[in-house]
């Protein structure tokens, strides 16, 4: 009984499961590396969110939290996700603002993403979805309408002065 061409058999069927292999592992080391940059990005943005603010805005309004959105997506264009490959639109990334929550601990930014390499054809089964929710602490006009409430001074006014800053006990003010 002849054997030839047996090894050439072997050697195709190996090749094919070790190039499957390398390519199932390239697979999934972009789409991990990708999430994790959409991660970052969504922290960045959210971070910004919340601590961004501007001076001389009105307390007790959406002034802060508007202010904290523009400042939160220019983080997130900072990083540059076009280039690793995500797909997405100016309208997956979003802001949740202690209006729109009923928890409080859920005020942050949350970003949908598809990953650069899918399985599927259709978007909705590869859709990602990164959540940053940090909590936002008032603004520096809802704490000086409180500081001055606590002092006795009656009504706050409208419009913080840009070189003012007052802090009468630590209520995360």
């Amino acid at each position: 009984m002849k054997n030839t061409g047996q090894i050439t058999i072997e050697f195709i069927l190996t090749f094919m499961f070790a190039v499957l292999f390398v390519l199932l592992f390239l697979y999934y080391s972009i789409n991990f590396a990708t999430g994790y940059m959409a991660h970052y990005a969504t922290y960045l943005a959210s971070r910004a969110y919340l601590t961004g603010e501007y001076e001389g805005i009105e307390f007790n309004s959406n002034q802060p939290y508007r202010a904290g959105e523009s400042i939160g997506r220019e983080a997130f264009d900072s990083i540059g996700l076009e280039k690793m490959g995500l797909t997405f639109s100016a309208d997956d990334l979003k802001f949740n603002s202690p209006q729109s929550v009923r928890v409080y601990e859920y005020v942050g930014a949350y970003f949908k993403f598809t990953p650069p390499f899918r399985i599927s054809s259709t978007d909705s089964k590869n859709s990602l979805l990164s959540e940053s929710f940090l909590g936002k602490e008032p603004s520096k006009g809802d704490c000086e309408c409180q500081i001055k409430k606590a002092m006795g001074f009656g009504q706050c006014s409208n419009v913080i002065p840009a070189n003012e800053t007052a802090t009468l006990f630590d209520n995360g003010c």
